[in-house]
Order: structure tokens, then sequence, then C-alpha cells
């Protein structure tokens, strides 16, 4: 019996490893998509601050992926927000990522992540979860209302860009688009005051109306005849002296936190006096007659 030795040409060894590594790379390659989103976490009346997480995940399960260096972007309005400032770097920012870098130019904040690994061995860190990337603080002037809107650069530039790593050492392409929440909202719960007493009053009499709140004491309320009244309680008793009948509203109301709502009115009647009762004189006419 006879054997037949077969050798490997140093091409076909140059074939399979070509092989090797393009199958390698296909394995290793991810198809990254994810969803952002701006979450507000805290707020604080007293400091007048607010703290919203911004926060990443993979769409699916099918689109898990590596983050590498990327920047973050959102807008806000200057008019009620101001003086943000990076107050936590909770994920992408230690071993093989970095410290976070930050940047607030013309109503526009990045979140730079940092990528410095270089080699494609790291385990899946974008999944289904969402994963906060880090904390934004920004301050609440004391005339804003504190009421909001977060807006993902999608589209105006710069807009943000997210990668992943792909296929080897420092491949990073970028990752797909699939959602981006925006955060629409107040920091602090907006307070109101109910305006109620519809009533009839005799003239130069005092009709009592009263006013309830929601929110955080103190509050302040602004009457439509342009009278101001403070208060520490949630319900409230006021005076008001109509001359003529006179339906009042509420065109103003803030509390410790924020400019809030008003609802209800107060219709204050001035009752009919009716007839008046006179004391008639008639002359008396009279003669004295002597015995």
């Amino acid at each position: 019996m006879k054997y037949h030795l077969y050798s490997t040409s140093p091409l076909r060894y140059l074939l399979l490893l070509i092989l090797c590594l393009a199958y390698s790379a296909t394995t290793m390659a991810q198809s990254g998509r994810f969803d952002l989103r701006l979450r507000q976490q805290s707020s604080d009346c007293a400091t007048r601050k607010v703290v919203f997480a911004l926060e990443v995940r993979a769409s699916d399960a099918d689109h898990t992926f590596t983050l590498a260096s990327s920047n973050l972007r959102f807008s806000y309005p200057t008019a009620v927000l101001n003086n943000p400032v990076l107050s936590s770097q909770v994920s992408y920012a230690t071993g093989n990522y970095g410290a976070q870098t930050f940047v607030n130019q013309d109503g526009i904040v990045t979140i730079n992540i940092n990528y410095q690994g270089g080699v494609h061995t790291d385990t899946i860190n974008v999944n289904t979860t969402w994963r906060t990337v880090s904390q934004i603080t920004f301050d609440i002037p004391q005339a804003s209302t504190g009421c909001y809107s977060l807006n993902w650069n999608t589209t105006d530039f710069p807009s943000l860009e997210v990668y992943q790593l792909d296929g080897g050492p420092s491949n990073e392409v970028p990752a797909t688009l699939g959602t981006a929440s925006n955060a629409t909202g107040c920091a602090f719960t907006v307070p109101t005051a109910t305006l109620t007493g519809t009533q009839s009053v005799d003239k130069d009499e005092a009709a009592m109306l009263t006013i309830a709140y929601t929110g955080t004491a103190p509050w302040k309320v602004t009457l439509s005849n342009g009278n101001t009244y403070t208060s520490s309680n949630t319900m409230q008793m006021i005076e008001v002296y109509p001359t003529a009948s006179t339906s009042y509203t509420i065109t103003k109301v803030e509390d410790a936190c924020s400019v809030g709502t008003s609802s209800g009115s107060a219709v204050v009647s001035i009752k009919d006096p009716g007839p008046t009762c006179r004391t008639l004189c008639a002359p008396i006419s009279y003669r004295i007659i002597r015995n």
C-alpha cells in the first residue's frame, strides 16, 4: 500500500489565512443601533438647581455594541436654564475610557466620550438596558419658570456622533441612530391658585374671597384689580371692597420655586337698596276761636 504525502504550498497557506481573517472580522463586526434619552433626575428649589441624566441603550438585542469615542450633543433654553456643568461621570469614563470632556457653547452642550482601549476585545457595553453616561446640572434663574425643552442635535450642526468598535484594533465606525428622546417638562411642580367667592354684598360692605393654593409656600398672587397678596397657607381669605358689581380673577401666581397657573373667578354684586322711605310734611292751617 502506498501513501501519498501532499504538501501545502505557501500560496494555499496565504489564502487560508486571508479566509480566516475575513471570517474573524465578520464575526467581530458590530451593527450597533442606539437610543438616547435625557431624563430629569432631581431638582432642588432651595438651591434652584436641576439635574439631568444622559442615557444610552441598544435599540434591540440584535444591535448591541461596544461604544467607541463619541460626541453627544443637545441644546437647552438659555433663558430658562444656565451654567450647565458635568456633575457626574457615571459610565464610559474609566478603564478603557479616559475622562469625559464637556463643552458648553451657544446653548449647546457636548459630552465627549474618549475611548482609549484600542483592541477589540472589550465586552459589549451598550445593551438593551438604559445606561447612564453622565449627569448634567443646571442653575435655574430666579425669574425663570423652570419649564424646559432639551433637544438632541440629530440634524442641526454640530450634530451628535456615536461610534462603535468594529472588526479589529482601533477600528471605529458610526453606529446607527434609533430614537433620540428629548426632555420636556418643568424642574419644579407648577404652582396653582384657584379663586372662588361669588356673592352679593351691600354697598360699602367687604366681600370675602377664597384662594386655594398648590405648590411650595410661600405664594404670591395678583388679582385683576391690581392688588397683590401673599400667603404661607394653602387656603387664604381676602377682603375686597367693590363700589360696583365687579368680576375678579387671578392674573399671576408664583410660589417659592416658579410661576404657575390660575383658575376660577368671583363675581361680587352690589345689592339693590330698594325704595327709599321719605317723611312727607304737609302744611297745617289752624285758627284760634275765642269764646
